[in-house]
């Protein structure tokens, strides 16, 4: 998928989604080059979710600002542009 990580809209914007063919992973970056993924989703079931009315990426959203919402400030960057945060370096 491209671009394969997405930093959602405000006011979910510390969350970020990984996207795959098959699955959604939602999560945080805690700085550049590491992805957090606290919940992963068939792409399917997202998609039959949608069209039978219930939001799942609120509710995925929620749940990842819950639990940053527990962390410090220096353990999520919820601003920067993820293409900034994905790296070649090794």
């Amino acid at each position: 998928m491209e671009p394969p990580f997405v930093r959602m809209r405000h006011p979910n914007a510390v969350a970020v989604e990984m996207r795959t063919f098959a699955t959604r992973s939602f999560g945080f970056f805690s700085r550049a080059d590491v992805f957090v993924a606290l919940f992963l989703e068939e792409t399917e079931t997202l998609k039959r979710a949608v069209a039978a009315g219930t939001d799942l990426y609120k509710t995925h959203c929620d749940k990842v600002r819950l639990f940053v919402s527990k962390l410090t400030g220096t353990d999520v960057d919820g601003v920067t542009d993820v293409e900034q945060l994905v790296t070649d370096r090794r």
